[in-house]
């Protein structure tokens, strides 16, 4: 029985992702939203209660502060 060819393996791409902030959740959720999804809401509601600064003030703000 002959062999079958391997196939040419593929280049990686490693995963990519981008940030959001609090706003741009919103906004994303308020248009993109399925309807019937009962985590919209909550999620929407989650965003509005927060008093979080966004992760990439804190993480400046960390970086920026000397050590003692």
């Amino acid at each position: 029985m002959p062999r079958k060819p391997k196939a040419a393996k593929k280049s990686y791409a490693p995963p990519s992702f981008s940030g959001l902030d609090a706003n741009k959740a919103k906004a994303v959720l308020e248009t993109r939203t399925v309807p019937g999804d009962l985590g919209a809401p909550v999620i929407l509601r989650s965003i509005s209660n927060s008093k979080a600064a966004p992760r990439s003030k804190m993480r400046s703000e960390s970086v920026l502060q000397p050590l003692k």
